[in-house]
């Protein structure tokens, strides 16, 4: 496993990005954090990180469940949405069909008719 330090930083989404510089510093930060902890073999290792390191860290889980969370909330979101527009294309589809029938019946109506009004002339 690669030291926390050595993980890719989360892609920022674009919904988020004017808060880019925010998220760098809280980056830089984590990473920071994350490095201590590599370090940290034994107990007395944890005497390395600070009240405002726990702080953070705690703070960052915080933000990114959050994130999370509201990521899956917008993805369950767009899912219903794409079920509800898959379902009206259906149904539009569906009538599209029906009317294109009975398009051609009266279309095949008409064609008899005139046949036949021009045969009685």
């Amino acid at each position: 496993m690669r030291p926390f330090h050595e993980l890719r930083p989360l892609t920022i989404l674009p919904c988020v990005q004017k808060q880019q510089g925010t998220f760098s510093e809280k980056d830089e930060q984590l990473r920071a954090i994350l490095a201590k902890l590599d370090v940290i073999d034994d107990q007395s290792g944890v005497s390395g990180l600070t009240v405002e390191d726990v702080t953070a860290l705690r703070r960052q889980l915080h933000d990114g469940q959050n994130l999370i969370r509201e990521t899956l909330d917008r993805l369950r979101q767009s899912q219903e949405e794409s079920e509800m527009n898959a379902r009206r294309r259906d149904e539009i589809e569906t009538r599209l069909a029906a009317l294109e029938t009975e398009y051609e019946e009266l279309i095949g109506e008409l064609a008899d008719k005139k046949f036949l009004a021009g045969h009685q002339y």
